[in-house]
């Protein structure tokens, strides 16, 4: 998981919204979207209607230390966190990611697994020819 979709994913779930919610709100295909996750690279415009419905500064999306709730579009400042609460929620959002990345990982090697037992039984069905 890229760091665009992570971020993003965070903040839904904090708001208790889902991706199909964002993409009917920013008017954008969901498909679309995870084509954006995909090649983590996305249009300024897009961008900003994504922090627009989220309600967080389109920042969030630039910096690495940068956490929701910290500063406002219209750059007020809001619920401003100590750094420990800061580094905590920068680590729940890199847990997250790795736990996905493992996750996908056991998918693949389940897969391969599979694979090598569809091979052994073709070994073993040509040898009995």
């Amino acid at each position: 998981m890229n760091n665009l979709e992570t971020k993003i994913k965070f903040i839904l779930e904090k708001n208790k919204k889902t991706i199909k919610q964002l993409v009917q709100e920013i008017e954008m295909s969901e498909q679309n979207l995870y084509k954006i996750f995909k090649r983590d690279s996305i249009e300024t415009k897009h961008l900003q209607k994504i922090a627009d419905v989220l309600q967080i500064s389109i920042c969030y999306f630039f910096e690495d230390n940068f956490l929701p709730g910290q500063v406002t579009n219209s750059g007020n400042k809001v619920n401003q966190n100590d750094s420990k609460e800061n580094e905590i929620e920068k680590l729940k959002i890199k847990i997250e990611g790795l736990e996905k990345e493992i996750e996908s990982s056991k998918r693949e090697v389940e897969n391969y697994k599979e694979r090598i037992l569809e091979l052994k039984e073709m070994i073993e069905f040509l040898k009995n020819k």
